[in-house]
């Protein structure tokens, strides 16, 4: 594994730091509920749809991200069971954006808890928009390319 594919991931996680930051308060920007939905629900979804033991070791697949591949017979289906994750995860930041919404609605007698309220609906989008495209959507792209190169280079 080249350097520059973690130095790339650790770069976006830290632009999109720097932009936090540079936007103001990073607590705006941290909410608990928020992120049990975008990485619980997924992880749920994903146990009931696979199975737990293929859910879990297309989770352990993850590792990828910042470790070199360790390619075995099940590195396809890894792939597509991480890239099935994504639509669960998109899942998510709209469940927990409409539930944010609801919560605001039900209470619109306080104006003055209407701006975070919209905000903290927002981050489940947010989380679930890094989530998908920073981890899944590469890990899956980078275990089918190791696999494919790795079947290339053996059938040679």
């Amino acid at each position: 594994m080249k350097i520059y594919e973690p130095l790339a991931f650790i770069t976006f996680l830290a632009l999109i730091c720097l932009t936090i930051i540079l936007g103001g308060p990073i607590g705006y920007f941290i909410n608990i509920p928020s992120a049990l939905v975008c990485t619980l629900f997924p992880i749920c979804i994903a146990i009931i749809t696979l199975g737990a033991p293929t859910a879990f070791h297309a989770l352990l697949a993850l590792r990828i991200i910042l470790f070199p591949p360790a390619l075995n017979q099940t590195a396809t289906e890894d792939a597509q069971n991480i890239h099935t994750l994504i639509i669960p995860t998109y899942a998510a930041g709209i469940l927990g954006t409409l539930i944010g919404w609801i919560q605001m609605l039900a209470n619109l007698d306080d104006l003055t808890h209407l701006g975070p309220a919209i905000a903290i609906s927002l981050l489940t989008i947010l989380y679930a928009l890094c989530i998908a495209e920073a981890i899944l959507r590469p890990a899956s792209r980078r275990i089918a390319f190791y696999h494919q190169h790795e079947v290339h280079q053996e059938a040679a």
